[in-house]
């Protein structure tokens, strides 16, 4: 992508949001490996992804939370309202539909949609790793603590990212993983699950 910028004529007012977009492909495409994640960003000049941008800080973000497995912190980076904000500064991405060969309205449209779907895809991934450590982990999650619920809630990122998806509690996570043998609730104790490990 990059180096057809390169040799067109500019001015380059979409390369931002192309940049980006590509970026969380190859992040998404490639999970858990970020190799052709860091290939591609080498590639792409300061000027078309400004190291100072909304959008340059929380790409990297959304990198690092996921290679020190910090899904805490992935969570609240890519959730909607977070990654819509992108949206919202003149000098970031909004300010780049308008050279897009669709109306405004339209580019703008897609590109949130694009995002949304590629973050919503990246979510996924991530939750199912995340799920994988906390089987390995723990023997049992006590879940009348609003503590564990809320811990459960961003490390598993059980809030939708994308408006057709559907926002799910822990309880409601470990209830559908009982059928897969995963969890199961324990009798007589309100509220704890016993999980089991991943077998190896």
């Amino acid at each position: 992508m990059p180096s057809l910028y390169l040799v067109s004529l500019g001015p380059h007012k979409n390369s931002l949001v192309v940049a980006l977009i590509s970026l969380l492909h190859h992040l998404s495409a490639a999970y858990p490996s970020q190799g052709t994640f860091r290939q591609f960003f080498d590639t792409i000049p300061a000027g078309f992804l400004p190291r100072t941008s909304a959008a340059f800080k929380w790409i990297t973000g959304i990198a690092k939370s996921l290679r020190t497995q910090n899904y805490a912190t992935f969570d609240v980076l890519s959730n909607s309202s977070n990654s819509l904000k992108l949206f919202e500064r003149p000098e970031d991405l909004s300010g780049s539909m308008n050279s897009l060969s669709l109306s405004g309205g339209d580019s703008e449209k897609l590109s949130r949609q694009a995002l949304l779907a590629l973050t919503h895809s990246l979510r996924n991934k991530a939750q199912l790793t995340t799920w994988g450590i906390i089987r390995s982990a723990y023997r049992e999650l006590l879940c009348n603590s609003e503590e564990t619920q809320i811990w459960l809630e961003r490390s598993l990122c059980l809030q939708s990212a994308v408006p057709y998806g559907r926002d799910i509690t822990p309880e409601q996570w470990l209830e559908q993983h009982s059928t897969s043998g995963h969890t199961r609730l324990k009798e007589g104790v309100q509220g704890k699950w016993l999980i089991y490990k991943v077998r190896q």
